[in-house]
């Protein structure tokens, strides 16, 4: 936001959007994409305003981590808190509610860093899944290798499900 103007563009659209049946708005409530670790986390008093504002509907925090496991890309986790109910948005102060959604996108993402630190994919659902290996000399050694020993080739790294693939 930064501008009188931006802020007023910004509740009329969220307004304008949220007052119709079966929509949503995904916002960066930082105001800026940040890193994942940085604490403790400040949301911008726009959503607070925009909570006030409102009457029903919920927020739902949301974190998002893209770590390096095992693969040459990184995984991209996602993992939603529970819904926090506005109820009559006026209950609560713009600072009272900008609080309120601090603490609770803080504790989800404490919660996603601790399981991401777990490395363990039975934590999550997959919903996207890519190609996995490294390509290149590297897959074509594992190929080999996994010919020799009688194997077919994963290029798949470390832990599955099922268990240990090395």
């Amino acid at each position: 936001m930064g501008t009188t103007k931006g802020a007023i563009g910004f509740f009329k659209t969220t307004s304008y959007i949220l007052n119709q049946p079966g929509t949503m708005v995904w916002i960066t409530g930082q105001g800026q994409f940040s890193d994942a670790r940085e604490r403790p986390v400040k949301i911008r008093p726009g959503l607070g305003h925009l909570a006030r504002k409102l009457v029903g509907g919920n927020v739902v925090p949301v974190a998002i981590e893209y770590p390096f496991w095992n693969e040459r890309y990184p995984e991209v986790l996602v993992r939603f808190g529970a819904p926090i109910p506005l109820g009559k948005g006026k209950d609560n102060t713009v600072e009272e509610w900008t609080g309120i959604f601090e603490s609770a996108l803080e504790q989800n993402m404490n919660a996603l860093s601790m399981e991401a630190l777990t490395r363990d994919p039975a934590l999550f659902a997959t919903h996207i899944k890519g190609r996995a290996g490294v390509g290149g000399v590297y897959d074509i050694w594992r190929r080999l290798k996994s010919w020799v020993r009688g194997k077919s080739f994963d290029p798949e790294h470390g832990f599955t499900n099922e268990g240990s693939k090395e």
